[in-house]
């Protein structure tokens, strides 16, 4: 019986050996556990870090563009178009005006050409029994030209023919331009070979060159100033006329009492020519008259004598 307890207090105590040997080894592990997990969660750490890392170490400069934030477009100042004042243009103005009071409206013509600064080229008055007229060419600085046109005729005129017609010379200009400094330039070195000539027939080979250089800049001179004061005073070419003695206006005469009128007026001085025809041929007829009384009386006593 002593036996048996002392067996069993044996065995129990080695049970609880062995249950408290466990329980200290499942406590060793544990905290190794707990490290290595721990370890592994610092190095995958560390590889994200560092894979971030080379991920941002590769962005290429074009890549940092495009992730920067995008600047507002700058403004762009578009320059104005410039207007070329170079250019020559001719313009030509024809104005014909029926008025009501000739006089008042001559008077108006020399106003209007002063005040827009221009000048009067020529002038013919002409006058009959029906109307009287004036014809004036006028040139007018060419910023001026739509003014004046606009300022000729007035409340009582009749515009009865108004035309302008613009013609672009500018071409030409440039032509004369570039063809005058291309004949001064020979001119010059012809000079130069007149300073080098050795003898007599040379210098007057020479000169005779330079006498044609020079009427050929002459003459492109003096084109390129007419088209330049062609370009820069604009031509108005202005009629203006009054009808007088209860003359009939142009517009008037289609209808069938001033035909029927002009007729008779046609046959009357139809009458008046002939008999002024008669009076200027009288001496002639007369001449007739007496040369064939004459031949009916010698044809009568040639007869008798026969």
């Amino acid at each position: 019986m002593k036996n048996f307890k002392l067996t069993a207090a044996i065995a129990v105590s080695m049970v609880l050996f062995f249950v408290s040997c466990d329980r200290n080894s499942e406590r060793a592990k544990a905290p190794d556990t707990s490290i290595a997990e721990l370890s592994r969660k610092i190095e995958n750490n560390a590889e994200a870090d560092n894979a971030v890392a080379d991920t941002t170490a590769t962005v290429t400069p074009q890549e940092e563009q495009k992730t920067e934030k995008p600047s507002p477009p700058k403004k762009i100042d578009v320059p104005e178009p410039k207007i070329d004042w170079d250019k020559k243009i001719i313009k030509t103005a024809t104005l014909r005006l029926e008025l009501k009071d000739y006089k008042a409206y001559n008077d108006k013509v020399r106003t209007v050409v002063k005040q827009f600064g221009g000048y009067i080229a020529n002038e013919e008055q002409t006058q009959n029994d029906y109307q009287i007229e004036n014809a004036v060419t006028i040139k007018v600085p060419v910023d001026q030209f739509e003014n004046a046109m606009n300022t000729l005729p007035v409340n009582d005129s009749k515009v009865m023919e108004r035309k302008i017609t613009s013609e672009d010379v500018t071409t030409e200009y440039v032509d004369v331009k570039s063809r005058l400094a291309s004949q001064k330039q020979v001119l010059a070195k012809y000079l130069e070979f007149l300073k080098q000539a050795k003898n007599m027939e040379e210098t007057l080979q020479v000169q005779n060159e330079i006498n044609d250089i020079q009427e050929n800049i002459e003459s492109a001179a003096g084109r390129a100033e007419y088209l330049s004061h062609a370009a820069a005073f604009s031509t108005i070419n202005l009629t203006y006329y009054q009808l007088t003695n209860g003359a009939i206006s142009p517009d008037n005469t289609s209808s069938f009492f001033y035909k029927f009128k002009d007729a008779l007026k046609t046959g009357l001085n139809g009458i008046d020519d002939f008999v002024l025809m008669i009076a200027v041929l009288w001496p002639l007829l007369l001449l007739a008259i007496t040369g064939f009384f004459l031949y009916r009386k010698l044809r009568k006593k040639t007869i008798r004598t026969a």
